[in-house]
């Protein structure tokens, strides 16, 4: 019976389309499961044919989806005002297109998004090195999808988390490895990342910079370039709904609205046990007051009043940032809970399991970067370039969080590269070809 298992895993190793289907064929299965209890949760969603009901999705997309498609703006109304410029249109699009053009199928939507995200990171891990063997492809496929609570992040459509963090896996792999057309690629996965969310455009740009400096290729300014060409485009799509440019820093209308939920001197005695939307309502009822004209007067106005709070009450805004630390490093409980969710578990604040794994393989893998910074001279070629691109990535990735809010579903694109991360440092050591199980025999 051993000798059956080995002999058959031997050959399964070998065949790379067995990987991909057995791949495919779970990552089907796990979306059923998913979308099951899904419904269970939010019945609502759903209708009795199985389509989606988009007028029913959450997180400010159900509005501008259902002017679309009913042949208006994709707009939000907030405070009684129209936000026109609320939301990055990428995953609203997607969802419109794909409603209108191929199904309304709430199970289609999941399936075509997971399974079509999923085998471009496959492919890419597969071409990621010829010297890489398939015992690779696997672990590194499992390290992705294996926590439970990163894997329910990804499955989902919304929020914009459900597909960042497929595009946030695809740029690590794209930029620290070897392909044809790499900076084409490149510069495609930046600007969909900078369409898909607004406060990625540091990531973007910081990137996009290092990029530049880190790499000698002729094409490497194409990433900077694109990426330019997008920011225009979209600064001349808001001037034309709104008459206002957009800038860098702030690329949609509620960027600055929502630091109102932060820097004020209750955030840090609920946070991270409440959810800062709690006091949402609160500044939406201050904006209205107010009677603005447009959305950027009040984006402008509560953003001059959170700049006021955080040079008034640094020491208070320090706090928070340790708070923000905290929930991304050490905390193991599910954190940011509603109302409604405190109520049906009495108060507590549950501890969420996954956090036993992410976190304490994230803090190893910032323990080995820390490693790589301090023996930068002494570490190869491969592990100094990957270990550049996750520093840089996870400090423009995360500056936005710490200086505005941090849930737990924003750190599980991080904690799936620190996986990664892990994973390539000790495949890539010095003594990479004398007994690493990742390497193809004939290397």
């Amino acid at each position: 019976m051993i000798n059956f298992i080995s002999f058959f895993f031997k050959n399964y190793i070998k065949k790379v389309y067995l990987i991909y289907l057995s791949f495919a064929l779970t990552l089907i299965f796990a979306n059923l499961i998913f979308i099951k209890y899904w419904i269970i949760e939010h019945p609502y969603q759903m209708d009795i044919n199985g389509n989606l009901l988009i007028n029913k999705i959450q997180f400010y997309f159900e509005e501008p989806l259902n002017n679309l498609l009913n042949n208006k703006s994709p707009s939000n109304i907030i405070a009684n005002i129209e936000f026109k410029i609320s939301k990055m249109p990428l995953l609203i699009y997607f969802l419109y297109y794909f409603q209108i053009y191929v199904s309304k199928n709430l199970i289609i939507i999941h399936l075509f998004k997971n399974l079509f995200l999923g085998s471009i990171i496959f492919i890419l891990i597969k071409k990621y090195d010829k010297r890489l063997n398939n015992l690779f492809l696997i672990s590194c496929i499992l390290l992705i999808y294996f926590v439970p609570h990163n894997i329910v992040s990804m499955l989902a459509i919304t929020p914009e988390e459900s597909i960042l963090i497929y595009f946030i896996i695809i740029l690590f792999f794209l930029i620290t490895g070897e392909y044809k057309y790499k900076n084409y690629f490149i510069s495609i996965i930046i600007c969909l990342i900078f369409f898909t969310k607004a406060s990625m455009v540091y990531l973007c740009f910081g990137i996009s910079i290092v990029y530049v400096i880190h790499e000698k290729k002729r094409q490497k300014f194409l990433p900077v370039i694109f990426l330019v060409f997008c920011s225009v485009i979209w600064s001349l799509n808001s001037y034309y709904k709104t008459g206002k440019f957009t800038s860098p820093t702030s690329t949609t209308s509620l960027n600055g609205l929502s630091t109102g939920i932060v820097y004020h001197k209750n955030f840090t005695r609920t946070y991270p046990l409440m959810n800062p939307d709690i006091y949402w309502e609160e500044v939406l009822k201050e904006v209205e007051s107010k009677n603005f004209k447009n959305e950027w007067e009040a984006d402008r106005y509560v953003l001059s009043k959170s700049i006021k709070y955080i040079i008034e009450n640094p020491a208070d805004v320090t706090y928070g940032i340790l708070k923000k630390i905290y929930v991304i490093l050490f905390s193991p409980f599910k954190d940011t809970r509603t109302i409604e969710q405190l109520e049906n578990e009495n108060k507590k604040n549950p501890i969420r399991y996954s956090n036993f794994i992410n976190k304490p393989f994230f803090i190893i893998s910032l323990i080995l970067l820390i490693y790589s910074t301090i023996n930068y001279n002494k570490i190869n070629l491969k592990i100094k370039k990957i270990s550049i691109y996750y520093l840089s990535i996870l400090v423009f990735y995360f500056f936005p969080y710490i200086t505005g809010f941090v849930f737990p579903r924003h750190c599980v694109a991080m904690y799936i590269l620190g996986f990664i991360y892990i994973l390539f440092f000790f495949t890539y050591q010095k003594n990479f070809k004398n007994h690493n199980l990742f390497l193809k025999k004939n290397t």
